[in-house]
C-alpha cells in the first residue's frame, strides 16, 4: 500500500484507513505495530462499528485511532 501511495503521488494525509471492530481478533501487539506504521506516514486510522457489540474501552486505550 505504501508503495502505491508513492507511485501515485496521493498525499497520505488524505487517506483514511478504516478498521472494523473485528480487527481486535488480530494479536493486539501486531495491530498496534500496523497502526503506528500507518500513523508515521500520516495515514488516518478509523475504527468502525465500535459499540455495536461487546467492545472494550481498554481496546481503544491500547489502539491509538484518529476517529470512531
Amino acid at each position: 500500500m505504501l508503495a502505491n501511495l508513492q507511485d501515485t503521488g496521493f498525499p497520505p494525509e488524505n487517506l483514511y484507513l478504516e478498521f472494523t471492530k473485528d480487527c481486535r481478533l488480530i494479536d493486539i501487539v501486531r495491530l498496534k505495530e500496523i497502526v503506528e506504521t500507518l500513523r508515521q506516514y500520516n495515514i488516518k486510522v478509523i475504527l468502525d462499528d465500535f459499540g455495536s457489540g461487546f467492545d472494550s474501552l481498554g481496546f481503544l486505550k491500547d489502539l491509538a485511532v484518529d476517529s470512531i
